[in-house]
């Protein structure tokens, strides 16, 4: 065997990861050409690590290299530009870690003590701070000032679903909408995109409010999410797949994805799948979250109704179903009766070269000062 293909296969499993993707044929015989990143960042981050920054970067900086992608598990098919995708394999770790995302960066002690086991194992494990060096709170001008390339995943169709699930939502009358009960989602606070811990009753109300308006909640649950199932059961459907492109099949199944502070509209771009998202105004401008909107799902219908995450934070089941819910509910039954199927993008793996200046719209920012009065005095 292959020295550096048996080392491996050792590094791998000594280090906690799974080997989700890799060609034997493509692996060195060199140590020191190989590279490993490790990434454990929130959604919105791994949708543009994988469309706007890693292969570019990866072209740049280590088109020589044999690249290795150290993520969360079941990411794989969203970057299959890197020759090998390690998934982390401790499961009853990843909710405690996706807790600690700091944009593209993890402050959890959990992703310390791995990146510091990959140093021990590999001379070159490289900084995701390198890779999203053109990207802080929006594009830098030196990286937009030229073309991007942008890319978007390959979707599978529904069938990859399994008989009896495709079976069970096209017998269920209405429209469908694919939604998450995150643990952990977004508000803007002190100038950063911070976490905060969502309520399981809040999930529970949104798909029984959907269900009372003839909706179909098709609720995705993994390790980042609430188990709501039990109380919900016969009256939804759940998916509960590790793997990403079955989630994207998914999503583009059910017609339209309700983000609610937790970024999966990201995932729903990667999808070519409409969605609503509610998010907070501050939040979306200074991330500057319409420029992966613009260059990336231009042609795709989405809907954004902006308000406070405090609303579901602090709020209760009266307060929810007389604000958010019902909120929602308007903007669904306005959004899905004027969606055409036929005008969706395909969803065929995408490479794509996109003017930024041509792209993306230009949004002013209101500038409060103080008003300077002179006071006479007698």
């Amino acid at each position: 065997m292959n020295s550096v293909s048996d080392f491996l296969k050792r590094a791998s499993h000594r280090n906690g990861y799974e080997r989700e993707r890799y060609h034997e044929n493509n692996i060195p015989t060199e140590f020191s050409d190989i590279c490993v990143l490790p990434f454990f960042g929130d959604y919105r981050n791994t949708f543009l690590l994988s469309s706007f920054l890693l292969h570019n970067y990866k072209k740049q900086f280590k088109s020589s290299r044999y690249f290795i992608l150290c993520s969360w598990p079941g990411n794989a098919s969203l970057f299959p530009y890197v020759d090998e995708y390690w998934g982390f394999s401790d499961e009853s770790q990843l909710s405690r870690m996706y807790e600690k995302c700091d944009g593209f960066q993890n402050t959890s002690d959990i992703a310390s003590i791995y990146t510091r086991n990959l140093n021990e194992f590999f001379r070159s494990v490289i900084d995701i701070k390198d890779v999203f060096l053109p990207c802080s709170k929006g594009f830098k001008k030196e990286f937009s000032s030229n073309p991007i390339e942008t890319f978007l995943p390959f979707v599978p169709s529904s069938s990859i679903l399994g008989k009896e699930f495709t079976k069970q939502a096209n017998s269920m009358a209405g429209f469908k909408v694919l939604f998450s009960p995150n643990i952990y989602c977004k508000q803007w606070h002190n100038g950063k995109s911070r976490n905060f811990k969502a309520t399981k009753d809040f999930y529970i109300q949104l798909a029984k409010k959907l269900i009372s308006e003839n909706f179909v909640p098709i609720i995705w649950q993994n390790n980042f999410t609430y188990d709501i199932s039990s109380e919900l059961l016969d009256s939804c459907l759940f998916i509960n797949d590790k793997d990403i492109s079955n989630i994207l099949s998914a999503m583009r199944l059910s017609g339209c994805v309700l983000d609610i502070f937790n970024g999966i509209s990201r995932f729903a771009i990667m999808a070519r799948t409409p969605f609503l998202c509610i998010d907070e105004r501050s939040r979306f401008n200074n991330l500057k979250e319409y420029e992966s909107d613009d260059m990336c799902s231009s042609e795709l219908p989405k809907q954004y109704i902006f308000t406070f995450s405090t609303i579901i934070k602090d709020g209760n089941i009266q307060s929810w179903n007389g604000d958010i819910l019902q909120n929602i509910v308007n903007r669904l039954n306005k959004f899905l009766p004027e969606l055409d199927r036929e005008l969706w993008p395909t969803t065929s793996e995408s490479w794509k070269k996109v003017s930024y200046k041509e792209s993306v719209r230009t949004i002013e920012t209101i500038k409060l000062g103080k008003k300077l009065f002179k006071i006479n005095r007698d």
